[in-house]
């Protein structure tokens, strides 16, 4: 049988990491937030688990229910990345073309980190929870391609990561994430908080290709006709 060509997201026979429970590293930056708005947040979810719905995993924040906290397979998980800012896990969906987070106390500014090899995708930000009522402003996120260098899984795919920061016009209380399922994964969300850049790759050589990579399961199969991966 000719299998497809394609790499996608997680990896066969996928490896749960057993973490410990309880609430995943909230990072509270009080000093990084800017006059008037409320006290800044960033999530890198952390000890959520690998796979595993994050829901209202974080007690300030609410996300959709299929936003996935996916670990890193060179950790364990099941996550075709490396080189992302707080190892060992990030924020992806594999259902759906896209994701929301509510912050209910309403947020003026927003950053993340973001990987996607072949793949575009777009912030979107509304006054309303769950992406709905008047929408204050969006952000294009633009394909990052891949085989950035660093990171403990060179064999990754998802290598490459971009920071994004946007300064709202006025408040919202959710954002929305949209990209194709399985082909971005987002850390570092941080809500009202003043981001500093860090000195991570921001585009591979594959991005001039429009190479499209899926961040579950890779799988290699080599054959005479087709190899995934």
């Amino acid at each position: 049988m000719n299998l497809p060509s394609f790499s996608s997201f997680f990896r066969p026979a996928p490896l749960v990491k057993a973490l410990g429970a309880g609430v995943g590293t909230l990072a509270v930056l009080g000093l990084g937030s800017l006059p008037g708005q409320a006290m800044g947040i960033v999530l890198d979810f952390e000890g959520v688990g690998n796979e595993v719905p994050i829901a209202s995993y974080y007690p300030s924040t609410t996300f959709a229910n299929n936003a996935l906290a996916l670990e890193a397979f060179s950790a364990g998980g099941s996550g075709d990345f490396t080189n992302e800012p707080t190892p060992i896990a990030g924020m992806a969906w594999i259902s759906g073309t896209g994701t929301t987070a509510n912050y209910a106390s309403g947020f003026q500014t927003f950053s993340a980190y973001y990987s996607s090899v072949g793949a575009s995708g777009q912030l979107s930000f509304f006054d309303g929870p769950d992406g709905t009522g008047s929408l204050i402003a969006s952000r294009s996120l633009a394909p990052l391609g891949s085989n950035c260098p660093g990171g403990s899984d060179p064999g990754a795919a998802f290598s490459c990561w971009a920071q994004v920061s946007v300064t709202l016009p006025g408040t919202a209380t959710s954002v929305r994430f949209d990209a194709p399922a399985n082909e971005m994964i987002f850390d570092n969300v941080g809500f009202n908080n003043v981001p500093v850049p860090g000195p991570l790759p921001i585009v591979g050589a594959a991005a001039a290709f429009g190479v499209s990579r899926r961040l579950r399961q890779r799988v290699r199969a080599a054959s005479s006709n087709a190899q995934i991966g």
